[in-house]
């Protein structure tokens, strides 16, 4: 790692490249990766409240209410400066800064809890999947990293530049972590099993993004759907080529 690289969970609230990407960029449907879209807009549109992890500006606040107009819609991020941003842009949605760790709403509060762009930079994702999961009283959606090589979560090591400026090369970075599937479905399966949880995933291989330092030259972008209650359980995870 160069010693001027700077690795923080606020990366995306620290850089003013991107203070000012997510004012205008996020915030609808089409914005959003085949594999991001794939399970949340149909899940969206039978929500009646939502809550976002790792909100940003408060772009998503948009897209829900594309999906469904009159979705109640709350957004927590770890940056107050994006959170600023997000009350000013979307007055009419609820936003509230949280540590980064706990989320601290009672259980089964929302139909629907979603995270994207969020978890592959999070060493205590586990714990914060166990709580979306918690929070939601049907759905919980999330995107991560996927590899059939050996698991990457060495932050001094494993880290992507966060940038919007291409005239300007950022010394912020935040970690990049990418999860080898058997590690992943262990987890899940530890966690979900059993209980009547129905576990999807849906996803594709692509290239990381230049600014990532990390030795795979593609992985496999994974969207995660658990659903509660469900009529057919069980762990349905898998990478396809």
């Amino acid at each position: 790692m160069n010693k001027e690289t700077f690795i923080t969970e606020n990366a995306y609230g620290e850089d003013k490249s991107s203070l000012n990407y997510w004012k205008n960029h996020r915030n609808k449907l089409d914005d959003l990766y085949p594999s991001e879209r794939y399970f949340l807009y149909p899940t969206l549109k039978s929500a009646k409240s939502v809550l976002d992890v790792g909100c940003a500006a408060g772009g998503s606040f948009d897209f829900c209410r594309e999906a469904k107009s009159n979705i109640d819609y709350t957004g927590i991020d770890i940056s107050k400066k994006l959170i600023n941003i997000a009350n000013e842009f979307h007055p009419k949605g609820m936003f509230f800064v949280y540590d980064g760790h706990e989320i601290t709403f009672k259980e089964n509060k929302f139909d629907l809890v979603f995270s994207i762009g969020v978890l592959h930079h999070l060493h205590h994702w586990r714990g914060m999947i166990e709580q979306m999961v918690k929070c939601s009283s049907s759905f919980t959606i999330f995107d991560i990293r996927l590899t059939n090589k050996k698991t990457l979560d060495n932050a001094k090591k494993y880290y992507q530049y966060v940038t919007f400026d291409d005239k300007q090369k950022s010394k912020t970075a935040i970690s990049y972590l990418v999860f080898n599937i058997d590690d992943f479905k262990n987890f899940m399966k530890q966690c979900f099993g059993s209980g009547g949880y129905r576990v999807e995933s849906y996803g594709y291989y692509a290239k990381p993004t230049d600014l990532a330092n990390i030795p795979y030259d593609k992985v496999f972008m994974c969207c995660i759907k658990v659903e509660k209650n469900s009529k057919s359980p069980g762990i349905f995870i898998d990478i396809v080529d």
